[in-house]
């Protein structure tokens, strides 16, 4: 039987590789197109979840059969995870190392013990706050800049929004 501990990246994804050229999926699999079906999986991990309390959530768990569709979805995001990582050429386990460093960078263990804020509380005013300048309407989604280009907390970019006819100075045919 295959376990966590038994069992590496690189064989989960060579056995979701086959499973998709077997089927002559390959076609289909494009980054967006596995991004979107990474979000439905999720969404549907997350229907276990939603509306519970911790309390709730591990008693929905502890039934057998529940805990074996959790395992299932969790299952589903991990097998088209693998396939955007394979496709895209990504090192999982790179990146997460990586990502592990800096993060251990952007959350001391000394400060960001037991705390659930975003890593700028941890930080000492730039120059720009030093200067009195408010950063409020920087980058960061939770407003202020958060020092990584329009990353979320988690590093993912933030998708532009797209350009309103009011801004181009176009009605709203275009023209």
């Amino acid at each position: 039987m295959a376990t966590d501990e038994r069992t590496t990246l690189e064989s989960l994804k060579s056995a979701v590789r086959r499973f998709s050229q077997e089927r002559d999926w390959e076609p289909f699999h494009h980054p967006k197109d596995l991004g979107i079906a990474l979000a439905c999986e999720v969404g549907e991990l997350l229907d276990h979840v939603r509306y519970r309390t911790p309390e709730q959530v591990a008693a929905h768990l502890s039934d057998p059969r529940v805990r074996r569709e959790f395992a299932h979805e969790l299952a589903d995001c991990l097998w088209v995870l693998l396939r955007l990582a394979d496709v895209t050429g990504i090192d999982l386990s790179e990146a997460l190392h990586e990502k592990l460093a800096l993060a251990d960078a952007k959350y001391p263990v000394d400060q960001a013990r037991g705390r659930p804020d975003k890593y700028t509380a941890y930080r000492s005013p730039t120059a720009e706050q030093a200067a009195g300048r408010s950063s409020a309407s920087g980058g960061g989604p939770h407003g202020g800049d958060d020092g990584g280009g329009g990353k979320s907390p988690l590093g993912f970019a933030e998708k532009p929004k797209p350009p309103t006819a009011a801004r181009d100075g176009e009605n709203a045919s275009g023209g």
